[in-house]
């Protein structure tokens, strides 16, 4: 007689087998190409109760049974002021998915701090990220895992580029100087955007997009300003798809393949270098590096 699978059983299947090779793969190959998860970690996971960050607690959570690295998790989810219908819907969706994620309150009025701020959207991420650094702290984590995933990396990179007019990537990994004792990591780093949408839809999920969905910063016209932004981009990368379909990896690959011979000037731990630093003419179409060599200048 065939065993009876419950919701949250039947979606961690659907992980390992409709989308073993677009999604669970894509996960497990970002832990390991960037040394995301060692032995002995302790994972502070968010859950915020977007998509992406809900479908890596669910592959976290199988890979934590399975896996030969041993490691420990908790599941913790930032209540920054929301409303109670979305505090509702939360909790439905954390049960749904078998998540014993714990909801805790911001230790700050995070919506004062950022609402007056120039850039309203950097702020109120950087002020969530400090709350869940500090949670992670204090439940005794050494690591804090986020749901960014490939679609956001590449859209940091150009969105960047076109609107700030700077090179700039979305790290797999990074140590905040605030909270230097956990390590920020992205699971989801390799997985795309659209086997996750189709992954929701396929479970019939009803999770959100949106972090600011049910705070008071969710009809702010800086807030709608960045999603038009976004959807700008997006639609962008569509039509990119369209003429190209390796444009995307291209402009992932783009970060990894950096000359810094030929960049006009950069920065580098708080200092910032220019060609000129070591820029000299000696008779030929050529410059001088730093040992005194002669290398190519490239038109």
């Amino acid at each position: 007689m065939a065993r009876t699978l419950t919701s949250a059983q039947i979606i961690e299947r659907s992980i390992i087998k409709k989308y073993r090779s677009n999604l669970w793969n894509k996960f497990v190959m970002g832990i390991k190409d960037y040394g995301l998860i060692c032995q002995g970690d302790r994972l502070a996971v968010a859950v915020s109760g977007g998509q992406s960050s809900a479908v890596m607690a669910k592959c976290i959570q199988h890979l934590r049974k399975y896996s030969d690295v041993k490691f420990e998790t908790v599941y913790i989810t930032l209540d920054p002021g929301f409303s109670e219908d979305k505090l509702s819907k939360l909790a439905n969706d954390l049960e749904t998915l078998n998540l014993n994620s714990e909801i805790f309150k911001a230790d700050c009025d995070i919506f004062g701090k950022c609402k007056s701020s120039e850039n309203v959207c950097e702020s109120y991420a950087a002020a969530v990220t400090e709350e869940l650094l500090k949670k992670a702290r204090s439940l005794g984590c050494n690591k804090l895992a986020l749901g960014n995933n490939f679609d956001d990396a590449i859209e940091y990179i150009f969105t960047n580029m076109v609107y700030a007019g700077k090179v700039e990537s979305m790290l797999p990994k990074v140590v905040a100087e605030s909270c230097p004792e956990v390590e920020i990591i992205r699971p989801m780093y390799m997985v795309k955007d659209e086997y996750i949408s189709d992954f929701q839809r396929y479970n019939s999920l009803s999770l959100t997009e949106s972090i600011y969905e049910g705070t008071p910063l969710e009809d702010d016209t800086r807030v709608l300003e960045m999603f038009r932004q976004k959807s700008e981009v997006k639609s962008l990368m569509n039509r990119f798809r369209n003429t190209n379909e390796n444009i995307e990896n291209n402009i992932f690959k783009s970060v990894y393949n950096v000359n810094l011979r030929t960049i006009v000037s950069y920065s580098s731990q708080g200092k910032k270098y220019s060609f000129l630093d070591n820029y000299r003419l000696n008779g030929t179409a050529g410059t001088l590096d730093e040992t005194g060599g002669e290398y190519e200048i490239y038109y």
